[in-house]
């Protein structure tokens, strides 16, 4: 089983936004792959899809598609969009996400507070700060 959080960041004052995940092992959480950069994204809530569609990208690209997915969010909007398989504004990228989702054994989506998201939430945000 793999474990992943992501997280988006957004600058309104700039319009830059950034991602960050973290993919680990479980229950051992050894780290599998830690990544930030630089996205386009009209706003917080699309630099939140992008994340987690650029980690789910990594796991396929490493041929890791064998594998439960224990994926964390803070983001309310992209674990409800999972989750209903549905997305208001959203939906050319869930859609992928879903896409990409069943090309694995298994996942689960679970919306965490902001608190217990930090690491992936440092990531984003340290990259956005590198940016100014």
């Amino acid at each position: 089983m793999l474990k992943i959080h992501t997280d988006g960041a957004f600058d309104i004052k700039t319009n830059q936004a950034t991602i960050g995940y973290i993919i680990e092992t479980f229950p051992k959480s050894t780290l599998v792959k830690q990544h930030a950069e630089k996205i386009f994204a009209k706003d917080n809530h699309e630099a939140e899809f992008i994340a987690l569609n650029y980690a789910l990208d990594y796991l396929i690209k490493t041929q890791q598609t064998n594998q439960i997915l224990s994926i964390e969010t803070d983001s309310k909007i992209l674990c409800d969009s999972i989750d209903k398989r549905y997305a208001k504004n959203y939906q050319e990228l869930t859609q992928d996400i879903l896409n990409q989702l069943d090309r694995f054994y298994d996942h689960y989506i679970k919306l965490i507070p902001d608190k217990q998201n930090f690491r992936a939430h440092k990531l984003a945000n340290d990259r956005l700060f590198e940016l100014k």
